[in-house]
């Protein structure tokens, strides 16, 4: 018998959970419509792919976003008690959630759409999203998102620590090793390449590494995992921890390799003569991030989010959420407050690094009372200093607590930032 094998668990299984999801939340939440992922199925390694759904709604407001929230709490519990093992692609629930008209809306546009595929519901809604994306101009929002949150990021050697194994099987640990390195980080890097070279981006992981095999057929790397991907990383050396650090530095030698195309197609800031990444990075720095698409993703990873906090504060006994809990508090200092806050300043007023106290005391009486101020400071309070392991869970008890109030005001702030900017 294969000891690396998976036990009661195919790619067919992400369909049947993902319909499972829409025919119990559609029968608790009429409205809620679609139900996309990240990825082609393809993508989705059986064991070891966590499922990465984005959420659309008909038109509903914040205090419907509240309810749902409390939905996908209560069914992610369901289906993960019922599921142990489905753990870790029930690793999280939905992350994105926005309405049909904000998906179409181009002042809010996303590029991370480009990535989406359908899972289940409205097919000719998603139908609509496709057509948006492919009659629509690459620009210079997709540049930067490509650039920012994809190639420079992942343009490092492969970080060992950054990626802990979370609620997977012991008898396939070595294969998450493998999964790691090259679907959580080569291929995410070379498809942000081929995106900013070819001025387009295609949806799948495995598409883009097939593309660039079209480029380079030769290339032994590539073949590699390529193969890797058709054999379920069942390879020789699976469990020999010099060949994976050996196989992570032939993966950083190819992104090395394709880097220069890169940079020759960056068209967003002027590199000169200085085609490197350490002048990429230098430049990037003085490019204007868009305000109004900060403060939006704040609000639309928010809509949802107290629910998954509750679901990793009171998981099932199989699960694992240590690891899930502190990342959680990096999303709080990171996505959550400064940024939103430091957005809707720059949109309201011009004015960029305001103290949180002096943006409080503006938005006091026009937007906020003193209540919903106090709210806003314990959030602020869960998320300040470094964050460790060990406290991840005391953070997210604190920000929880308030975390319905707290979205309700960003998403006033939203609207008021929209409205400012349309006058």
């Amino acid at each position: 018998m294969n000891k690396y094998a998976i036990k009661d668990w195919s790619r067919a299984d992400f369909f049947e959970l993902c319909a499972w999801f829409g025919e119990h939340w559609s029968e608790q939440f009429p409205a809620f419509s679609l139900w996309t992922c990240k990825w082609r199925p393809e993508d989705l390694i059986p064991g070891l792919s966590d499922l990465d759904p984005r959420v659309i709604c008909d038109e509903i407001g914040p205090a419907d976003w509240v309810r749902l929230d409390e939905v996908a709490y209560r069914t992610h519990l369901q289906i993960t008690i019922a599921r142990p093992e489905w753990a870790r692609k029930l690793e999280h629930t939905p992350g994105v959630c926005s309405t049909k008209a904000e998906v179409l809306d181009e002042a809010l546009f996303q590029p991370e759409m480009r990535n989406w595929d359908f899972y289940w519901g409205d097919r000719e809604f998603f139908n609509q999203i496709k057509a948006l994306i492919q009659n629509r101009t690459w620009g210079a929002i997709d540049e930067y998102y490509f650039l920012t949150k994809r190639f420079v990021p992942w343009w490092t050697p492969y970080n060992r620590e950054i990626d802990p194994p979370v609620n997977i099987p012991a008898n396939i640990l070595p294969k998450y090793a493998l999964h790691s390195r090259a679907m959580h980080y080569f291929v995410p890097c070379v498809k942000a390449a081929l995106a900013i070279i070819n001025r387009d981006s295609v949806t799948g992981k495995r598409e883009s590494l097939y593309r660039w095999l079209q480029y380079y057929p030769k290339e032994p790397v590539l073949h590699e995992v390529a193969h890797m991907l058709d054999v379920h990383y069942e390879v020789p050396w699976l469990e020999d921890k010099q060949e994976w650090y050996a196989f992570e530095e032939r993966l950083w030698q190819f992104i090395q390799k394709i880097t220069p195309e890169v940079l020759r197609a960056v068209s967003i800031v002027d590199l000169g003569d200085d085609l490197s990444m350490e002048n990429l990075r230098r430049e990037l720095k003085h490019v204007q991030g868009q305000p109004m698409m900060t403060l939006y993703n704040g609000v639309r990873f928010s809509r949802i989010r107290r629910g998954r906090w509750m679901f990793y504060l009171n998981p099932p006994d199989h699960f694992d959420a240590k690891h899930v809990c502190y990342s959680e508090t990096k999303w709080l200092a990171g996505t959550f407050t400064t940024p939103i806050f430091d957005s809707y300043a720059q949109i309201k007023w011009g004015e960029k690094g305001l103290p949180l106290q002096e943006i409080l005391a503006r938005m006091t009486t026009a937007l906020i009372d003193e209540s919903e101020a106090k709210i806003i400071r314990q959030v602020f309070a869960a998320a300040a200093g470094r964050p460790t392991v060990s406290d991840a869970r005391q953070r997210l008890t604190q920000a929880a607590e308030v975390y319905s109030d707290y979205y309700l005001i960003l998403e006033r702030m939203l609207a008021d930032a929209r409205q400012t900017s349309a006058a």
